[in-house]
């Protein structure tokens, strides 16, 4: 497999995949996303999973009752509410939130992509935007409208030049907070920071959507990690070490079996 080959050909889910297990998992295949009106919230979700998201009743007391979040208003506390719930699914009897809760309490250093990859999973005009951010060269300009002129090419009719331009600026802050694009209003692409923990959540999310063996190493789950197809193997061969999954690889041989940790966020649904 040549690295190169890696960011191309932004392809999500397989072919023949099952919408409905997709949807039961806690993926949102299709629809609108929450980045017509937000980012990913990393700071927010820092700070509500510190505090502990057991089930929705958790989730809603810290946002609203205790005002976690800050927030100046009622309005304001109940859109945090709405939009994290959508972003991660907390408070839901989700597998793909209890992975991310349970690796979120394992590597502080991996919690940026741990939500990116989340939300990729659950916003598809963030997957949309990764179209332009992934293959983006390293020192690479990224600017909000290259996004907002990719969302209105995918989306024809459907934005207007106005909101396909916040969406645009809500998902270049998104990759800011990931580490994959730097700067304030001129945002570069930089290198974001792979992990055993964020390449094992990236693992998950690549097999439930459908890839398998070398086509799981190379699918946009694993791009997110900003790394080579050799480095890929070995974060994960890491995250086999902390008892996260099982990797098989010889040759052009490669088995990734992550029931580890669907074992242990089904656990955390029980």
């Amino acid at each position: 497999m040549r690295d190169e080959e890696l960011v191309t050909g932004q392809v999500w889910f397989r072919d023949g995949v099952d919408q409905k297990a997709l949807q039961a998992f806690g993926f949102r295949p299709t629809g609108g996303g929450t980045h017509q009106a937000m980012t990913t919230m990393t700071r927010e979700l820092a700070l509500l999973l510190e505090a502990g998201v057991e089930d929705l009743d958790a989730v809603r007391r810290h946002i609203v009752d205790e005002n976690l979040l800050g927030k100046s208003t009622a309005a304001a506390k109940a859109s945090a509410l709405r939009h994290l719930r959508a972003l991660y699914g907390l408070g839901a009897d989700a597998l793909i939130s209890s992975a991310l809760v349970r690796l979120w309490k394992l590597d502080a250093e991996s919690r940026p992509l741990l939500a990116m990859l989340c939300a990729l999973a659950r916003d598809p005009l963030l997957r949309d935007s990764a179209e332009v951010v992934m293959p983006a060269p390293i020192g690479a300009s990224v600017d909000a409208g290259q996004i907002a002129d990719h969302l209105t090419a995918t989306h024809p009719a459907r934005f207007s030049p106005k909101m396909a331009g916040g969406i645009s600026r809500n998902c270049g802050s998104s990759w800011t907070q990931s580490g994959h694009l730097a700067g304030r209003t001129k945002k570069v692409r930089v290198r974001a920071v792979g992990t055993p923990v964020s390449a094992a959540y990236a693992a998950l999310l690549a097999s439930q959507a459908g890839f398998g063996g070398p086509a799981l190493i190379a699918s946009p789950w694993m791009g997110v990690l900003d790394a080579s197809s050799n480095e890929r193997l070995s974060l994960l061969r890491r995250a086999e070490a902390l008892g996260l999954l099982c990797l098989r690889a010889a040759g052009d041989v490669i088995e990734v079996n992550v029931d580890p940790l669907l074992s242990h966020a089904m656990g955390s649904l029980v």
